[in-house]
């Protein structure tokens, strides 16, 4: 199994996706993100799963570049080789920390929907200590999708944490629209349009 090392916290990150890491995002998830990223067109979302989150990004007039693990690509080896403005996701829960110092690392505006827990853990407090970081509180808690049915009574809060999109302020208290049926969620139906090694630069960030 082939691994890589977190260059920020220094623990081994598998090549595979856990369990705990598949919780997919329901796209009512980042309307309260949407008005700090309308003049970022481009969006990589880079643990992408079934496309939940990038399929909203697109509806809304995004251009999307979407990757994922489990198609090969990925986050701390690969980067796309198309222009990107903003990278936007909620990154696997086991390696959040590595995610985020390598968001950092990238010297690029990012969003990631993390626990709000993480604010007070050392290892995320020793990532982000120093560095530029504007939070969005979110009035709802976040019910994740796992194996297409979502998880009623998530027991945490998420929020968006971000740096580089100019919002202005470091906590921002934002509304979470009702969900609606899976239904009518927009998948990223473009499977050719997913990031594949011919289309990715490695970069060694």
């Amino acid at each position: 199994m082939s691994r890589v090392r977190g260059k920020k916290t220094g623990k081994k990150i598998q090549n595979v996706s856990q369990e705990r890491d598949r919780y997919q995002t329901p796209p009512w998830a980042v309307t309260p993100l949407l008005p700090y990223i309308e003049h970022l067109p481009a969006v990589w979302e880079p643990a992408a799963g079934d496309g939940l989150l990038a399929g909203e990004l697109k509806r809304v007039g995004h251009h999307v570049i979407a990757s994922e693990l489990l198609r090969g690509q990925n986050f701390f080896t690969w980067h796309p080789a198309r222009e990107w403005d903003v990278l936007v996701t909620n990154p696997p829960f086991s390696i959040k920390a590595d995610w985020m110092a390598r968001c950092y690392r990238l010297q690029r505006p990012f969003a990631l929907l993390m626990s709000l827990d993480c604010l007070g853990t050392a290892e995320m407090q020793g990532v982000m200590k120093g560095q530029e970081l504007e939070v969005i509180f979110l009035d709802k808690r976040i019910n994740y999708i796992v194996d297409g049915v979502v998880q009623n009574g998530v027991p945490f809060a998420s929020c968006w944490f971000t740096s580089g999109l100019g919002i202005g302020r470091e906590m921002t208290f934002a509304s979470v629209p009702e969900p609606y049926p899976l239904g009518q969620m927009a998948l990223f139906d473009e499977p050719e349009t997913f990031a594949q090694p011919s289309l990715l630069l490695e970069m060694g960030i």
